[in-house]
């Protein structure tokens, strides 16, 4: 009889938490409001820590007010309160990386700027050897090459007059202005979708198969070409350029 009353007066009874301010640490009941802990769990000594030391706090904090049923709910929520902070500060330090990795891989679109408006438009009124010496390191080109390619294509009449044409760049002979049409090309491959390079790879997967007719790769970059090429030729021009050779 004394054993299970002596375990039932020595055990921290949850209600203590509300009506005391008084919580259990290690085994140890724990005031709330000074931090203090006394000898042993009783009601007794739980109720008369909080009468002597904390008098006033039944004034500030009546039982059953709103106050007091807040501050019981801050300080229960004050552990998981510190977690909260802990992953916070985790998660925090993460998009902080994150943005710094983004900052770093897009903080070269400021010099990308003037050699894309140049490429949407190469017959803008620029400074030529400025935008060819800003070609030349961003792409690895010959700047004195590239000058004299801009000066020769912005004295083409022919070319000039199809400057609005989405497939300019397709009109310009590549061998005649080799450093222009590769960056040019370059641009435009900041801008493609995997989509593209994906097909790209499926039909050289397929030009490239045991059943083909060649055993070598001299034609594999125009097959490639006609392969992923959206351009439909134009059939009746071709034929109508046909000269009819007659027999003899």
């Amino acid at each position: 009889m004394s054993e299970s009353k002596t375990k039932k007066t020595y055990h921290f009874q949850e209600e203590w938490e509300e009506e005391f301010f008084f919580t259990t640490v290690r085994d140890k009941s724990v005031c709330l409001i000074c931090g203090a802990a006394v000898a042993l769990a009783k009601r007794h000594n739980v109720e008369r820590h909080f009468s002597t030391l904390h008098r006033t706090f039944n004034a500030s904090y009546p039982p059953g007010s709103t106050l007091r049923a807040e501050k019981s709910i801050l300080n229960a929520t004050a552990p998981a309160s510190g977690a909260l902070d802990r992953a916070a500060e985790k998660y925090t330090q993460l998009i902080s990386r994150l943005g710094h990795e983004f900052e770093e891989r897009f903080q070269d679109f400021d010099k990308l700027q003037p050699c894309v408006t140049f490429i949407s438009n190469p017959f803008l009124q620029v400074d030529i050897t400025c935008i060819s010496e800003q070609l030349g390191e961003t792409f690895n080109l010959n700047a004195g090459e590239l000058e004299m390619e801009i000066l020769t294509l912005q004295n083409d009449i022919t070319l000039k007059a199809h400057q609005g044409s989405p497939h300019f760049w397709c009109l310009v002979d590549s061998e005649k202005y080799k450093g222009l049409h590769t960056a040019a090309l370059k641009t435009a491959c900041l801008f493609g979708s995997t989509y593209l390079c994906e097909s790209a790879f499926s039909n050289m997967s397929f030009i490239k198969n045991k059943h083909r007719t060649r055993l070598t790769d001299a034609h594999l970059e125009d097959s490639i070409r006609v392969a992923v090429s959206s351009y439909t030729p134009n059939y009746s021009a071709l034929v109508d350029s046909m000269q009819c050779q007659a027999s003899h």
